[in-house]
């Protein structure tokens, strides 16, 4: 027995050790700033580095051999890993975090629904030093966000636009403006302002995804997986509203697979009111998140009071979605403005009705051409403004990771009949559909045969989706302690390896 613990522990020092070795080394493939810096602080870098490393490593490896909660383990890991992204990433380097920026501060001062003006485009006077601070072409480096954070607000205000942002709803900049608001009492620098929304946009996030995970029944890695993926970090910590959809999304499905296989009693009143509540959140988001919130037609009839409570429930739940979804599509659609040359999103719209085979040709055109890249993308090859890449090597390990995982995840208690399955596959290829079509009639001129900016990183609500369709009830597969502390470090490893290329980009 104590032979078998020795080997164990030179397995795991093994490991770690070749991890940190091998991030030095493809940090240093990837990012050249390291060699601009100073002998001592090249040490200094080497060896921080090494110490967050093996304390990881040695928390992870201590808090599962005493067999302790598991939420709080990924609770203490989202947080740590969580504010490592929020403040290693430049203020504005996140796509469209500048346009959200504008869009959180005029909600902070009571603006749910932004201005229009006469030509038709979306913009606000803000205080021109906020447009100074937030754009991303001129902020690089750290030394760039601490010159802007002594920049203070004057009375002196311009007009801006913020097209893209306008078309989101009040709820999903609720964190983001509430941080900016309590900012506003203490300072007038419009980076600090920003940082605040970025922390409580942060917070709500984790709060969502930690409670997903303790009621999630099944899954559970591949949960992991997905929240430790450096690009949903990176959505998470930002001004960006796609954090708040991804994280609703997960705890959807995490409470519907709660209500169906771990909850035994009926529904009550406080149930119906939380899963209003993330349907509200969800449905206010995008109309192509719009079909997950069909998937509460998962929960079982056992959790009602009869059919007839059933029907009617589901039916509100799913009437109250639509209805909040095409409401705000109203308005939004105001705030609509054709970006590019030959772009007419209603005549893009009539184009699809009366060819509809040339459009169907068109999706899977796009579809075939974009799928390795979008996937690559979808487990996180390209950070910040698509200026970072990471390793190849970490991003097919991590696509060959998940799915192993999806492939293995398995609880004896969890069955998962083909009714189920067609649901799920069906609000999947449904929620496809729509991304694409909605990139075809905002993005692409009218009658053109591809698709214009797809990126991987809106299907990212859909992934938690994936495991559920690859999981075979009869499968058994025994719990290993071992692999959970391999398959842990391994994710510790990639995002530290991303947070080091993300470090050396901008250090210099």
């Amino acid at each position: 027995m104590n032979m078998n613990n020795k080997l164990k522990k030179v397995c795991f020092l093994i490991l770690g050790v070749g991890l940190f070795t091998l991030n030095i080394l493809l940090a240093f493939c990837n990012a050249h700033s390291f060699l601009k810096l100073n002998l001592t602080m090249q040490i200094l870098y080497l060896l921080f580095c090494l110490v967050v490393h093996f304390v990881l490593f040695l928390f992870i490896k201590n808090w599962i051999q005493r067999e302790k909660s598991s939420v709080f383990l990924f609770g203490s890991l989202l947080f740590i890993m969580g504010f490592l992204y929020l403040f290693l990433i430049p203020f504005s380097r996140v796509p469209d975090e500048e346009t959200h920026f504008l869009r959180s501060y005029e909600i902070s001062e009571g603006n749910l629904v932004s201005k229009k003006n006469e030509d038709g485009t979306s913009a606000r006077s803000f205080p021109k030093e906020i447009f100074e601070v937030s754009n991303y072409e001129d902020i690089f480096t750290y030394h760039d966000v601490l010159e802007n954070i002594q920049v203070q607000n004057s009375n002196e205000k311009v007009n801006w636009g913020y097209d893209g942002a306008s078309l989101y709803s009040f709820l999903s900049y609720i964190p983001q403006s509430l941080g900016i608001f309590i900012a506003r009492f203490f300072t007038s620098s419009a980076v600090i302002e920003g940082y605040f929304g970025r922390i409580f946009n942060f917070l709500f996030c984790a709060c969502l995804l930690i409670l997903a995970y303790k009621l999630l029944p099944c899954f559970k890695k591949s949960f992991m997986i997905i929240c430790f993926l450096p690009i949903v970090l990176q959505e998470i910590v930002s001004l960006s509203p796609d954090g708040m959809t991804i994280s609703f999304s997960l705890l959807l499905l995490s409470y519907i697979l709660h209500l169906r296989y771990t909850k035994k009693e009926k529904m009550t009143k406080g149930d119906f009111a939380f899963l209003t509540c993330i349907i509200t959140f969800l449905s206010l988001s995008k109309i192509v998140y719009l079909p997950l919130c069909f998937l509460i037609f998962l929960i079982p009839k056992e959790r009602f009071q009869s059919n007839k409570q059933r029907y009617i429930t589901m039916g509100m739940l799913s009437l109250w979605a639509c209805f909040l979804n095409l409401a705000w599509l109203s308005i939004a659609w105001n705030y609509l403005v054709e970006y590019r040359e030959g772009i007419n999103a209603m005549q893009q719209v009539l184009f699809i009705f009366k060819s509809p085979i040339h459009y169907f040709m068109t999706f899977l055109n796009t579809f075939s051409l974009n799928f390795g890249n979008d996937v690559l993308d979808l487990v996180g090859q390209s950070l910040e403004w698509y200026n970072i890449q990471l390793s190849s090597f970490y991003v097919l390990m991590t696509l060959g990771v998940f799915s192993y995982f999806a492939y293995q995840d398995h609880t004896d208690k969890v069955k998962m009949n083909s009714f189920m399955k067609w649901i799920l596959l069906g609000v999947l290829v449904i929620s496809v559909g729509l991304i694409y079509t909605s990139l075809y009639v905002q993005w692409t001129p009218v009658g053109k045969n591809i698709i214009l900016g797809v990126q991987g990183r809106y299907f990212l609500p859909l992934l938690f989706l994936l495991p559920c369709l690859c999981y075979n009830s009869n499968r058994k597969v025994k719990e290993n302690k071992n692999t959970n502390l391999y398959f842990l470090t391994y994710l510790i490893c990639y995002n530290l390896y991303a947070l080091m290329i993300i470090f050396l980009n901008h250090i210099v």
